[in-house]
This record gives structure tokens, C-alpha cells and sequence, in this order.
């Protein structure tokens, strides 16, 4: 008999989709829901979407309340019928993760994946990559404008969120710049990519490279698009091409004819550079591959925050397309390798039925060192109380 499986709550890089599929095609039955849909997937379908059953959503009070109650009518009406529960992002179907504890309670089999900052703690996430791993992402106006929002209030609510969810299970699959607030193992995925686009890669003529100033600030778009300037003004012939602002299925159509992507300054390759290898890009980003263990190389150049470097590697590129062809190729047989859906679906299920204990260390080797980056007496006295190995 084939399980059931219950996807959502937020799309986040059209993971949800992505998920459905891998699920799928490995035989399973497959549900997915969402609240509302993501502003850049928009073309994505799913089950059950939230805000469609909202019919009074234009008052705001309302709006409010059937945005909780919604959630808890369908998890209470639909929980008994899935065999596996896959949460994506922080959301919850009821308030305060009840429905985490009543899934524990009754022996169900469920699975969280945090896909970033709704888990990690900036600030504690930054001085750890300076200090400890010596990645510098952020000059020291960019650093404070990443840091603005990282409060007392943001580090309690992480906090909370990181102790209860360890309380209620190890099947926790996140990354460790996410993960800054555990002492816990947790499992390491590698996400399903199927990019939601048909047709062949057919390049430009002319040498293009692409950026997705997204996020201007954790993407270092400044700094990324005065050096692609510096180096028009030195008379290198190529197109430059900003992803702002764009549906997803738009920016695939623009990697799939790009030559070379630049993505962010970061520890390793996130959703923007594995979607570019998968469309035959030459990927310059993160890939510190001291900070986790991998099994095979990735093939992205790493960036860093120093100028000529980045100038000296994109002039690499530009003067050797046989190069950015051999990276592009390389880059697409690792997707096909790692971020099948097969892949995916093996390491969960096997998580769920207990086959296999987390692999993923986290940051710290013990409570002390965790402290040592904690500011303030209020962070260590909660790290102190609710923080456990």
C-alpha cells in the first residue's frame, strides 16, 4: 500500500513542488499546502492553498483570526489520514507547534527542513563565520545594515524555536549557518531540483553574466556590480543582465542562455547557484568546503570580499570560454547527481523510519563555546536553560 504525504506550509524556492515531485516519482501519495502562494511562483500549483478558503480577507481583524483558525480546521479534519508529515520553513498548522506535539504524542512520523533565516541567528551566525572560519561576507556598512533586525526579540523567538523542535524531534534536516543555536545533530539535504521550465540551453552570442540582487544586502550587490563595472570601464566585452523583481520561471529562461552566474559571498551554493549549474552556468559564490563535508567537489568558484579577486576570476572566465563550457557541464552532472529527487526521498524516508542517525555536527563542540558568542546576559541565561547536547 502506498504511504500518504502531507507537504507545506511556505514556499520557499519552490521546494514544496519540487518535493511533491520527488515524492511522486518514487510512488508515493502526495498532498501539498500552502498558505498562499509565493510572490515569484505564482505558476505553481498545490492541493490546498489557505487563502483561497479566506473569503472575508479583505477585513483585516478577520483576516487575522481565519488565517489561524483555517490551518487548525484542516489539521485536526486531515492529520489521521497521512503517513509522513514534511514541514517546510518555520509555519505550523497550529499555534505554539501543537500540532508537532500531537503528531509526537500519537507516534506519527514527521520531518522538519528550516531553509535559513527562520532559524538562524545573524549575529551569532556571523561572528562564528568570522572568528571561527574566517569567511567575511559583509564590509562593515553592509554588516550592520544584515544585522539591523537582529534583536532580543529575534534571538528569543530562534532560541525557542531551535529547543522546542529539538524537544519534539531529531528528524531536523537543516544546514550548520542555519542551525546557530543547537548542540543537537541534525541530518543534511540535499534539496530537489526540478526547475520548472522546458526546452533546450541555447546560449547567447555574446558573454553574458547574470546577478540576482534579491537581497542587495546579503547579496553584496554592491560590491558584486562595481567590480562588473571596473571591468567595463577596462574595455572586457560582455552583457550584464540584474534578476530583480522577476517570476522564477523568468529568471530560468535567462540562466539557461547566461554563461556565468554570480551569486553571493556565503559558505556554499544555495538555490540561485544550483539552479545555474543546472542550466550550464560557470557559478561563482560560496563554496568553503572546509564548513561542511561533501562528497564530491563542487563545481563553483568561490568568491570572497576582496576586489581584484573577484576581477582576476571573472577575467578567467571571460577569457576562456572553454572553461566556463567545462564548469557549466560539470555543474549540471552534479545537480543530476546530488539533487535528484531519488537522493532526497531515500534520506528522508530513511530519517522517518529510524534508519539512520543525524550526520550533520553542529557549529559548537559544547555549550561553552556557543556561550562565548552569545551577547548580553539575557542570551546566555536562556542558551544556559533551554539549550541542551
Amino acid at each position: 500500500m502506498c504511504k500518504k504525504v502531507l507537504i507545506g506550509l511556505t514556499e520557499i524556492a519552490a521546494n514544496i513542488f519540487s518535493m511533491k515531485k520527488a515524492f511522486e516519482n518514487e510512488g508515493y501519495i502526495v498532498n501539498t499546502v500552502v498558505k498562499h502562494k509565493a510572490k515569484f511562483y505564482k505558476n505553481l500549483n498545490y492541493t490546498y492553498e489557505f487563502d483561497k478558503y479566506n473569503f472575508l480577507r479583505n477585513i483585516p481583524i478577520i483576516r487575522g483570526l481565519l488565517n489561524r483558525l483555517i490551518p487548525t480546521v484542516f489539521f485536526l479534519l486531515n492529520f489521521s489520514k497521512y503517513d509522513y508529515f514534511i514541514y517546510i520553513w518555520r509555519d505550523t498548522y497550529l499555534p505554539l507547534r501543537f500540532d508537532h506535539l500531537i503528531l509526537k504524542i500519537l507516534h506519527k512520523k514527521f520531518c522538519i527542513i528550516f531553509c535559513g533565516d527562520d532559524i538562524r541567528y545573524r549575529t551569532i551566525a556571523l561572528k562564528c563565520e568570522e572568528k571561527k572560519f574566517n569567511i567575511k561576507r559583509f564590509n562593515e556598512e553592509g554588516r550592520k545594515k544584515y544585522l539591523r533586525n537582529s534583536g532580543s526579540l529575534d534571538f528569543t523567538r530562534k532560541l525557542f524555536l531551535t529547543a522546542y523542535t529539538n524537544f519534539l524531534t531529531k528528524n531536523i534536516f537543516s544546514s550548520r549557518s542555519q542551525s546557530t543555536l543547537t548542540l543537537k545533530p541534525f541530518y543534511k539535504l540535499y534539496m530537489p531540483l526540478y526547475p520548472n521550465l522546458d526546452g533546450k540551453i541555447e546560449k547567447y552570442k555574446m558573454m553574458t553574466i547574470v546577478h540576482a540582487p534579491t537581497d542587495p544586502i546579503v547579496k553584496n550587490s554592491k560590491f558584486i556590480l562595481g567590480v562588473i563595472d571596473e571591468l567595463r570601464k577596462e574595455g572586457y566585452e560582455f552583457n550584464a543582465i540584474l534578476l530583480k523583481n522577476r517570476a522564477n520561471e523568468e529568471v530560468l529562461k535567462v540562466l539557461a542562455r547566461s554563461h556565468i552566474l554570480i551569486d553571493q559571498i556565503d559558505s556554499l551554493p544555495g538555490i540561485l547557484s544550483q539552479e545555474g549549474m543546472y542550466f550550464g552556468c560557470a557559478v561563482m559564490g560560496g563554496n568553503k568546503q572546509f564548513y561542511e563535508k561533501k562528497t564530491d567537489k563542487i563545481p563553483v568558484i568561490d568568491i570572497i570580499l576582496d576586489k581584484e579577486d573577484l576581477k582576476n576570476k571573472i577575467i578567467s572566465l571571460l577569457k576562456n570560454p572553454d572553461k566556463i563550457k567545462k564548469l557549466g557541464e560539470k555543474g549540471r552532472k552534479y545537480i543530476q547527481k546530488y539533487h535528484s529527487g531519488a537522493l532526497t526521498v531515500k534520506m528522508i524516508v530513511n530519517a522517518l523510519e529510524d534508519r539512520c542517525p543525524p550526520d550533520q555536527i553542529p557549529l559548537w563542540d559544547s555549550k561553552k563555546e556557543l556561550l562565548s558568542y552569545c551577547k548580553g546576559w539575557y542570551q546566555r541565561i536562556l542558551v544556559k536553560i533551554f539549550i541542551h547536547p
